[in-house]
């Protein structure tokens, strides 16, 4: 899904919000991804981190701690009735 807001470019799963513009593409992230969740935009003047298995978050966080420019953060929250959400 993407999402505009002030030019900058969202990518989410229900449990993580990937923020294109921030991305340094330095691909530790994609690395770190257990479930290969996490891909590569790499052509001329655009590169960045993208999503590729949205389905396959487990939300383990490994991306959003390696991430050294806060280009990925955790979204996940549990719902004060008992069920689980993302933030919208």
């Amino acid at each position: 899904m993407k999402l505009g807001n002030g030019g900058a470019h969202h990518d989410r799963t229900k449990f993580i919000l990937v923020n294109t513009r921030l991305c340094q593409a330095c691909w530790k992230c994609v690395e770190v991804c257990p479930n290969g969740v996490l891909g590569k935009v790499n052509v001329l003047g655009h590169r960045h981190v993208r999503l590729v298995a949205t389905d396959m978050c487990k939300g383990c966080k490994k991306c959003v701690r390696v991430c050294a420019y806060n280009a990925i953060l955790y979204t996940y929250k549990p719902n004060l009735n008992g069920t689980n959400s993302a933030l919208e």
